[in-house]
C-alpha cells in the first residue's frame, strides 16, 4: 500500500503545473476522500520519506506544495491552445489518476489508526 502511494506521488512530482500538482497530492494522500481522514496529507509524505519510499527532494517538493495556498482562480487557457493541450493530456497515463487499490486504502487506515493511538497516549 505504501509503495503504491509513493509511486503515485512520484508521478505527480513529474507534472509541470503547480496547481494541478497541489490538487493531485491532496487527492493521493487522502485516497481520494476529502475530509475523511483526521491525519494531515503531510503526515503521509513524511512517513513515506522515513520509509525511504520517497527521495528527500521529491518529498520536500510535495510538502512545499501542500503548504502553499491554492490559487483563488485557475488561469484561463487560451482558446487557440486548448484543443492541442487537451489532445496531448488525453494520451498521458498517470498513476495518480488510477483507482485506489485495497492495499493503498489499508495503508491510509494504518496512518489514521496511528494518529488515534498517538492522541490517546497524550
Amino acid at each position: 500500500g505504501a509503495e503504491g502511494l509513493a509511486e503515485r506521488l512520484k508521478c505527480i512530482a513529474q507534472r509541470s503545473n503547480a496547481a494541478e500538482k497541489r490538487a493531485a497530492v491532496g487527492r493521493v494522500t487522502s485516497g481520494g476522500k476529502d475530509n475523511y481522514y483526521t491525519f494531515e496529507p503531510a503526515d503521509v509524505v513524511d512517513d513515506l520519506k522515513q520509509r525511504s519510499l520517497l527521495e528527500a527532494a521529491v518529498a520536500d517538493e510535495l510538502l512545499a506544495l501542500l503548504k502553499e495556498a491554492p490559487a483563488a482562480k485557475p488561469a484561463e487557457v487560451p482558446a487557440e491552445g486548448w484543443a492541442a493541450g487537451a489532445q496531448k493530456a488525453s494520451g498521458i497515463d498517470r498513476a495518480d489518476d488510477k483507482p485506489f487499490k485495497e492495499e493503498e486504502s489499508a495503508y491510509l487506515k494504518f496512518m489514521e489508526e496511528r494518529g488515534w493511538r498517538a492522541a490517546e497516549a497524550k
